[in-house]
C-alpha cells in the first residue's frame, strides 16, 4: 500500500508545507507512472521503500529485473522551483528482510546534507517527524513537500508502528519511502521509512475511512548495512594520488572524514572514534565550492591552527587558499587568495606536507623519478613568502606515483614513504633532507594487508 504524508482539507501530508530543513527528503518519479517519496542517506544514495517498484507489493516485494526510469528530486521543498538537485536512479540495492531499498544516483548531490542514521531503537510514544511529497486531504498531486508529528505506538521486530499526533494528519498515496525521523537538539535522525498506512483522510479514500495510523521499516537496526553499501564516507583528498597527511577539519587531532564533491562542494563526518567505537558526527556541508571542481581541492593546515584548510591547486601549480573557521554556518571561510604562483611544474605534481615541524603545510613538487623540490611556508605569497629548500630528495628508484609524505615516527616532520604495488610501505625518516640533515632509510615499515597501493591512506 502506498503512502504519503497528507492531512486533511485543513493541512496537507498532513502537516505544514516543509521548510528547508527537510531537505534531504525526495520526491520519485517512478516510470513515469507513479510516485514515492525518498530520503538522502549520503551524496549519491537514498532509502526508501521497496514497495514503491515491486509489480505487485501486495503480494512480493522482489523487485523488478529491469528498473523502471526513475527521477529523483532532492532539496526542492516547492516543486515549482529550481532549488535542490535532480537526478536519476541507477541501481537498486534491496533489504531482503523488510520493504527497503537503496537506490543509486547517477552521480552524488552537492550542497545537500543527507540525514544522519539513527542507531537507537524507538520507543514507544516517542514523537517523530514524517515528510513526504504524497497527496493530501484536498490535492491529488501536491507541488509540495508536506510534514507531520507522528507517535510511536509499537515496535516491532523490522517495523515500527506509529499514529498522527499533528491535527488531521495522514500519510498518504505518494508518501511510501518518505523519512520518519526524530529531532534531537535541531539535528534530525533517521528511524524508518512509510511502508503502509490506512490513508484516512486522504483525497481519494473513502469518507468512511477515519484511520490515520502508518506502519514504517526500521533502519535503526541495520544502520551498519546501509553504511557498508553507501560506503560513507570516504577519505579525502580526492586527487588521484592518495593523501599525504592527516585530514582534521576541526582541529582536535583526529582525523576526520570529507567526501569532496565534482564542484568542489565538501560534506564532513567528524572522527569521535570510528565506527564500534564513538562514531562520526554528520557535520554537514562544511564548504559550498569556491568555482573550482573537487579535483584540483585539496585540504592542508597553511596557518598551523590545527584546522585543514581548502586549497585550489590550478593547473599550472598556482595556489588559491580558504582558511578554515569553521566551516559553512559555523565561522565560515577566510579567503587568502592566491599564496603561491606556482614553481614551474603542474598541479598533478603538487603535494603539501609539513617537512620542517613548525605545523604549517609547506609546498612540494614530486618529479617523475620520486625526487622532490621543497619551498618552506613562511607565510605565503603577501603573508611571509616561501623559502626555496631546493631538492630536498633525490628519489629512492621509485617514480613519484609512488611516493607520499607523513609523519611516522612523531617528530612533527613529514617523512618520505613509498607505497608499492602490493601496499608494503618503506619508509624514509625526515632528518632535515639531503643537505640538511639527509633521510634515515628505516627499511620496510609494512609488509601489506592484503589491499592494493590505491586503497592504501597513511
Amino acid at each position: 500500500m502506498a503512502n504519503t504524508l497528507t492531512a486533511t482539507s485543513a493541512h496537507a501530508v498532513v502537516g505544514q508545507p516543509a521548510n528547508d530543513s527537510f531537505a534531504f527528503t525526495a520526491k520519485l518519479d517512478i516510470g513515469g507512472k507513479h510516485s514515492c517519496s525518498a530520503a538522502l542517506v549520503s551524496p549519491q544514495w537514498l532509502v526508501t521503500a521497496a514497495s514503491c517498484f515491486a509489480d505487485n507489493p501486495a503480494e512480493s516485494l522482489k523487485l523488478p529485473a529491469t528498473i523502471p526510469k526513475t527521477i529523483a528530486t532532492i532539496g526542492r521543498a516547492d516543486l515549482t522551483g529550481e532549488t535542490g538537485s535532480v537526478g536519476e536512479v541507477l541501481e537498486l540495492v534491496p533489504r531482503e528482510d523488510r520493504d527497503l531499498v537503496l537506490a543509486k544516483l547517477a552521480k552524488p548531490v552537492s550542497g545537500i546534507a543527507p540525514v544522519n542514521l539513527g542507531v537507537n531503537i524507538p520507543l514507544a510514544g516517542e514523537d517523530l517527524w514524517v515528510s513526504g511529497y504524497g497527496r493530501t486531504g484536498t490535492e491529488w498531486i501536491p507541488d509540495r513537500l508536506h510534514y507531520a508529528k507522528f507517535s510511536v505506538s509499537t515496535v516491532k521486530e523490522v517495523t515500527v508502528d506509529y499514529s498522527a499526533k499533528t491535527q488531521g494528519a495522514a500519510i498518504c498515496q505518494g508518501d511510501n519511502g518518505g523519512p520518519a525521523f526524530r529531532d534531537i537538539g535541531g539535528k534530525f535522525e533517521l528511524v524508518g521509512v512509510n511502508s503502509r498506512s490506512w490513508q484516512g483522510g486522504c483525497f481519494g479514500t473513502d469518507e468512511k475511512e477515519t484511520r490515520t495510523g502508518a506502519v514504517g521499516t526500521r533502519v535503526d537496526d541495520i544502520e551498519k548495512w546501509i553504511r557498508g553499501v553507501v560506503s560513507v564516507p570516504t577519505p579525502q583528498p580526492a586527487s588521484d594520488v592518495p593523501g599525504d597527511a592527516d585530514v582534521d577539519f576541526d582541529g582536535d587531532g583526529k582525523a576526520d572524514y570529507l567526501v569532496v564533491e565534482d564542484n568542489g562542494a565538501v560534506h564532513a563526518w567528524l572522527n569521535r572514534g570510528g565506527d564500534t567505537r564513538g562514531g562520526w558526527s554528520d557535520y554537514g556541508i562544511v564548504a559550498k565550492g569556491a568555482g573550482a571542481p573537487g579535483s584540483k581541492v585539496r585540504f592542508a593546515d597553511i596557518n598551523a591552527d590545527g584546522k585543514a584548510d581548502y586549497l585550489i591547486v590550478e593547473d599550472n601549480g598556482a595556489v588559491r587558499a580558504y582558511i578554515n573557521d569553521g566551516g559553512d554556518n559555523r565561522g565560515g571561510w577566510t579567503n587568502y587568495g592566491t599564496i603561491a604562483k606556482g614553481a614551474g611544474a603542474p598541479g598533478t605534481k603538487v603535494r603539501f606536507a609539513d617537512i620542517n615541524g613548525d605545523r604549517k603545510a609547506d609546498y612540494l613538487i614530486v618529479e617523475d623519478n620520486g625526487a622532490v623540490r621543497a619551498y618552506i611556508n613562511d607565510g605565503g605569497d603577501n603573508r611571509g613568502g616561501w623559502t626555496n629548500y631546493g631538492t630536498i630528495a633525490k628519489g629512492a628508484g621509485a617514480p613519484g606515483t609512488k611516493v607520499r609524505f607523513a609523519d611516522i615516527n612523531g617528530d612533527r616532520k613529514a617523512d618520505y614513504l613509498i607505497v608499492e604495488d602490493n601496499g608494503a610501505v618503506r619508509a624514509y625518516i625526515n632528518d632535515g633532507g639531503d643537505n640538511r640533515g639527509g633521510w634515515t632509510n628505516y627499511g620496510t615499515i609494512a609488509k601489506g594487508a592484503g589491499a592494493p597501493a590505491s586503497k592504501v591512506h597513511i
